[in-house]
């Protein structure tokens, strides 16, 4: 086996390593987990709507800057 992978190096550099394969294992044996059906559609709008928010946030906070600096109360020069 090559130990210069790149899973056996990030278990290798990892403290949790072990652990999370554990619980990857643990998870892979449930029936339950194996065989869901899984439908995306939820996480991909609510992803959707997270990336919205803080590309608001963000807009929010470039245009507050913008508006402090013609008004000069930024900047300081």
């Amino acid at each position: 086996m090559n130990e210069n992978n790149t899973a056996a190096v990030a278990v290798k550099s990892s403290a949790s390593g072990p652990a999370a394969l554990g619980g990857l294992l643990a998870l892979s044996l449930v029936p339950g987990f194996a065989f869901a059906q899984f439908d995306p559609a939820p996480i991909l709008a609510d992803f959707a709507t997270y990336t919205a928010i803080g590309v608001t946030i963000i807009g929010g906070f470039i245009a507050g800057r913008w508006a402090l600096r013609a008004m000069g109360l930024l900047g300081g020069r």
